[in-house]
């Protein structure tokens, strides 16, 4: 399919991108390209990097002993977001059907 693109499409490139990635080596390992010596580590065709991948040993010692990673960050809990979310759906329920009603009562 390549070939034939190449080949019948008219397609001038201005410039070609530089492919550059960037990840860390020292928090997680388990890397790998594919092409095994050319390939990109991330984004590739069926991404084996990302069923490989583990955390380092090291970074996994530093997270649990400066208390990343596990510990409550302060933030909103999940059920109070869900809560706001249904308040709002149901008020522009109650106003949609507000307005409905309305338009009805002047069809008449």
């Amino acid at each position: 399919m390549l070939i034939r693109f190449y080949s019948q499409a008219v397609y001038l490139p201005l410039y070609y991108q530089a492919d550059l990635q960037a990840y860390r080596k020292d928090r997680f390992t388990g890397f790998q390209r594919q092409p095994a010596d050319t390939g990109p580590v991330l984004f590739s065709n069926t991404s084996p990097s990302y069923a490989t991948l583990e955390v380092a040993p090291a970074a996994a010692d530093t997270a649990a002993s400066t208390g990343e990673g596990g510990g409550d960050d302060g933030g909103g809990s999940t059920g109070l977001i869900v809560g706001i979310v249904i308040a709002l759906v149901a008020a522009a329920g109650l106003a949609w059907a507000m307005l409905r009603r309305r338009t009805a009562d002047e069809r008449e």
